[in-house]
């Protein structure tokens, strides 16, 4: 007989289970109810280990989700559907990442991985049985690797664990291969993860379930046929490392594995912004202003970034110096006030407006853009209005795409190398922005999709009353015009856009 109580249906497998098990723990503590979890027959045992569901097991294939949702509907209207792939099922790669895109599907008011994966019915005597039989009595520090996967194969697990145990050996760090350990629950192996020097693991249940533990994890993701199809970036990766980087990539890991804590091998991200002081913005950039730095919130959570706001009432010059009627900064004191506060090569540079918005997951996609190319810069997509924060990146498509750009990342050594080039810039007018995306395109840098957001509102330096007036664009033109007749780019060239060349014409 069919009721309202909530259902979850994720059939499989493994790591997409545990991937939705955090809804439905959310639901449970929000609403006092324990929801319905459905869940195919060959994965039903991962649900022995939580209290706050109640398995409905499904007898057929994981994959045959059209079936299962008949069944589902015969329990209960209230039917939440995580699962992303099965028969019966249309999926668009909205998101950045399937496992993002299994929570936006779900309509999580929460963003992807804010949530814990809890799993507390945890069995001690079974937990202390799997180490005694795999590690011994001793018990030795030992390294975790859960290199072989169903759904995402990697070509280059026996070469890896061949290096690993060649160099740990020197070490005297065991190395378990979890390909050949068997527990009687597949949650068992978190007392092996809590007690682990590090764990190595694929895009495979492994590094879903080290979610429910604290163990540092050097991560492994698949980016075929398309990014969208790799687990994403988690607080606990010490390192992330693509598929399509092997074999070159192994002495980068087992360096890792060696020294998962290392903080050289941790950049801080060092994040500077700059806008008017709150005594001379108006209420409602202030709320503007106040909604993007929720979104920061989110993303400073993961630990790893140093807010600092920069002051021009801190330095000696500003925009009136030039005969510009504000106190606009210029943006390189703006980068040098931010380079002040690192002293490590690896460190991070983020360079935003006070109005930008973070998509959910930023973190984790500049340290692995500007870990490989030195530099990213994104093209921000603007909305109406925006009562609060995104939740999820694939929100962002219903924006609209703008031609500038609010948000730059790039190494204090980039910026060391290659600061030079860059001209003397005033921030809030026009143009900068165009000079500095188009030097980190010419070092190589990358742009990152689906990460900024942002209110459109009128600015003062776009005003046809002030555009050719205003000094700060007079000189920011003047240093564009000697940028393009140094590097031979043309004003505007639109091989260098990734956007729709109308769009950015309606937005000049």
């Amino acid at each position: 007989m069919s009721t309202n109580r909530r259902l979850y249906l994720q059939l499989g497998r493994a790591g997409d289970i545990l991937n939705a098990l955090p809804l439905a723990w959310k639901y449970h503590v929000t609403t006092g109810e324990r929801p319905l979890f459905m869940v195919a027959q060959e994965f039903a045992g991962i649900l022995d280990g939580v209290s706050y569901v109640e398995p409905v097991v499904w007898q057929g294939a994981f994959d045959r989700a059209a079936g299962a949702l008949y069944q589902a509907r015969q329990l209960t209207a209230d039917i939440v559907v995580p699962q992303i792939y099965g028969v019966g099922l249309s999926t668009t790669e909205t998101c950045t990442s399937f496992a993002r895109e299994s929570w936006f599907k779900a309509g999580s008011p929460d963003p992807w991985g804010s949530l814990p994966l809890v799993i507390d019915r945890r069995d001690a005597d079974r937990e202390r049985e799997l180490i005694d039989r795999v590690i011994g009595k001793d018990r030795p520090p030992f390294v975790l690797a859960a290199l072989e996967g169903t759904s995402s194969p990697f070509p280059y697990a026996r070469s890896l664990i061949r290096r690993l145990l060649g160099k740990l050996m020197l070490t005297r760090l065991l190395v378990v291969d979890l390909s050949t350990v068997r527990a009687e629950r597949f949650f068992d192996l978190l007392g092996l993860f809590e007690r682990a020097h590090c764990l190595v693991a694929i895009d495979t249940g492994h590094q879903h379930l080290a979610a429910a533990s604290k163990v540092p994890v050097i991560s492994l993701a698949t980016r075929d046929p398309s990014d969208w199809h790799g687990s994403p970036w988690r607080p606990e990766h010490v390192g992330r490392f693509f598929y399509d980087e092997f074999p070159g990539a192994i002495d980068e890991v087992v360096e890792i594995v060696c020294n998962p804590q290392s903080p050289g091998l941790i950049p801080r991200i060092i994040h500077v912004w700059t806008g008017a002081p709150d005594r001379e913005q108006s209420a409602d950039t202030r709320r503007r202003c106040a909604t993007a730095r929720d979104s920061w919130a989110i993303e400073y959570d993961t630990r790893r970034w140093i807010p600092s706001e920069f002051s021009a009432e801190r330095y000696p010059r500003d925009g009136r110096s030039i005969g510009d009627p504000a106190a606009v900064p210029f943006v390189r004191d703006v980068i040098e006030f931010g380079l002040k506060r690192s002293n490590v090569l690896g460190d991070i540079i983020a360079l935003t407006n006070a109005d930008v918005g973070f998509a959910p997951g930023l973190t984790g996609r500049i340290l692995e853009t500007v870990g490989r190319y030195g530099s990213a810069f994104t093209h921000r997509y603007d909305f109406p209005r925006l009562s609060g924060p995104l939740k999820h990146d694939g929100q962002l498509r219903s924006g609209t795409p703008y031609a500038g750009t609010d948000a730059f990342f790039f190494t204090r050594d980039w910026w060391i190398k290659n600061g030079h080039e860059f001209g003397d810039f005033l921030w809030a007018r026009e143009h900068w922005d165009e000079a500095l995306r188009q030097l980190i395109k010419l070092t190589g840098g990358r742009e990152i999709p689906l990460a900024t957001y942002h209110e459109r509102h009128d600015s003062f330096w776009e005003n046809p009353e002030h555009r050719s007036t205003l000094a700060g664009n007079q000189r920011n033109q003047i240093l564009i015009g000697q940028w393009f007749a140094r590097t031979g780019l043309k004003p505007r060239d639109f091989t260098y856009w990734h956007v729709n060349p109308e769009l950015v014409r309606a937005n000049s």
